[in-house]
């Protein structure tokens, strides 16, 4: 019996957790702050309505968010990202949040990042 592994896991505080499952399914714990918990709620739990999947989350304990959409799309909730920043990756394939308002994006166009201790840049 195989079994179907999530597409993109996101781990934050607290024991929290978004998982992505193909075909545009998503699951998350309770513990979320209140704006991604009222985004995820209201782009899964809506009945008749069809959304793309998510492609890449990343969150933390204290309520910042962004998040990609399959297609490209994107949406944020913090403070250390810039649009520019996320219009300036392309289509993002992967992004983190860290303390102090540290984060990288890694897109089609470029990388970016802030904060990140000096090895890892």
């Amino acid at each position: 019996m195989a079994v179907e592994l999530p597409e993109y896991v996101a781990l934050g505080g607290n024991g929290t957790y978004v998982l992505s499952w193909s075909e545009s399914q998503v699951s998350w714990s309770s513990g979320l702050g209140k704006e991604l918990y009222g985004l995820l709620n209201g782009r899964y739990n809506n009945s008749g309505q069809s959304n793309t999947g998510i492609s890449s989350i990343a969150f933390t304990a204290s309520g910042r968010y962004a998040l990609c959409y399959e297609g490209g799309g994107w949406q944020f909730c913090c403070e250390s990202i810039s649009r520019k920043v996320m219009s300036d990756g392309g289509t993002i394939s992967c992004l983190s949040l860290g303390p102090h308002g540290s984060y990288i994006v890694i897109g089609s166009e470029c990388v970016q990042w802030k904060g990140l201790p000096k090895r890892a840049t």
